[in-house]
């Protein structure tokens, strides 16, 4: 009797079928020390609460402040490339305009360094941003969709604030 293809294939699942329902698996139970083991199963246990009092994280952002006037708005600018070399430009004075109906802009006196950086942004109220082509510095206190140059490098609070401010001289810093 000659087995067609589709009758050769049936023949080779089934005996497929057989021999991986009659295999069985038999555990390791050689001890081994708990420091040398990397990994145990391919399930991956739920993770126990910490209780550990090691060294906490090193913070990802750095908290700013800017003042004009009697005014003071905080924020914090993340820890990236770009934020880290407008970090090393502080403190500055900076002159803000409105642009748009969404943002307000100031010029920075050097570039920020784009390393890492993504080509472009969308850009949330309450977003610090960089506008890399007019190397300006950025409160948005609209959204503002994706856009080519748009580095978004931190946030600020009181959004309203920014927004019903006319153009104003601040001063930007650190906070301690």
């Amino acid at each position: 009797m000659a087995l067609t293809k589709a009758g050769t294939a049936l023949v080779g699942i089934a005996v497929s079928a057989v021999l991986l329902t009659s295999c069985t698996v038999t555990p390791n139970t050689r001890e081994v020390p708990a420091d040398t083991v990397t990994h145990r199963s391919s399930v991956t246990p739920t993770p126990e609460p910490s209780t550990s009092t090691e060294e906490t994280p090193v913070a990802t952002y750095t908290p700013i402040r800017l003042s004009f006037g009697d005014t003071t708005i905080t924020g914090s600018l993340w820890n990236n490339a770009a934020s880290l070399s407008l970090l090393g430009q502080l403190p500055l004075e900076l002159e803000f305009s409105d642009f748009g109906g969404q943002e307000k802009l100031a010029p920075l006196p050097e570039p920020l360094n784009l390393e890492g950086m993504p080509p472009g942004s969308a850009a949330e109220p309450g977003t610090v941003g960089y506008y890399a082509p007019g190397q300006v510095l950025v409160l948005y206190y609209a959204r503002v969709g994706y856009y080519p140059g748009i580095v978004p490098i931190g946030t600020f609070d009181n959004v309203a604030t920014v927004r019903d401010s006319p153009t104003f001289t601040a001063v930007l810093s650190a906070a301690d």
